[in-house]
């Protein structure tokens, strides 16, 4: 059975099942791909048994990090504290509409803040369910294993599966570099 698709600025490409290519035609996968491109609709990769077990020890690394903390007796100061403390303003009467202030002050001497409060508002469920403690921890683990997961999807999505779950681990490696825990 031939399947046959007219792609933009090309010429007509035939898919058969035969396992040999023959000149002209294309594997039934690399077409299924042609096909999602021309129809408008996304080609998704299924999630290979190496990728689960990447994601399976990334999600380890996000609830040891937090339990090890949580055992560790740590506590949010400074401006960790400050955080977790408009975390908990965002479903108040007064919510903040400012990020953290910056250091730029010291040399300008205008006020300055990061830009809004979004930050605080992602914290806001985790400090008001589990406390200021755990729920900071688990909140900016949830951040850090939220970003790695889109940054190894992003790259997995235009480079391929292996090269999806080296930018992952890269980021994992970037977000455990800074502190001995993962927040």
């Amino acid at each position: 059975r031939d399947a046959f698709v007219m792609v933009p600025k090309t010429k007509t490409v035939r898919c058969t099942d035969s396992p040999v290519a023959e000149p002209g035609s294309i594997s039934p996968r690399r077409f299924e791909r042609l096909l999602s491109t021309v129809s408008g609709q996304p080609y998704v990769r299924p999630i290979s048994l190496l990728e689960l077990a990447w994601l399976m020890t990334v999600i380890g690394f996000a609830l040891a990090s937090v339990t090890v903390a949580r055992h560790q007796g740590w506590a949010p100061v400074g401006d960790d504290a400050v955080v977790v403390t408009r975390s908990r303003d965002v479903l108040s009467t007064s919510p903040p509409m400012l990020g953290m202030p910056t250091s730029l002050v010291l040399d300008s001497g205008v006020w300055t803040y990061h830009p809004g409060p979004s930050l605080f508002a992602w914290l806001a469920p985790f400090v008001v369910a589990f406390g200021r403690v755990t729920g900071g921890a688990l909140g900016a683990a949830m951040l850090n294993l939220t970003a790695i997961v889109v940054s190894w999807w992003c790259v997995r999505s235009m480079f391929g599966p292996r090269t999806g779950i080296v930018a992952g681990t890269i980021g994992l490696l970037v977000a455990t570099s800074f502190v001995p825990i993962y927040l």
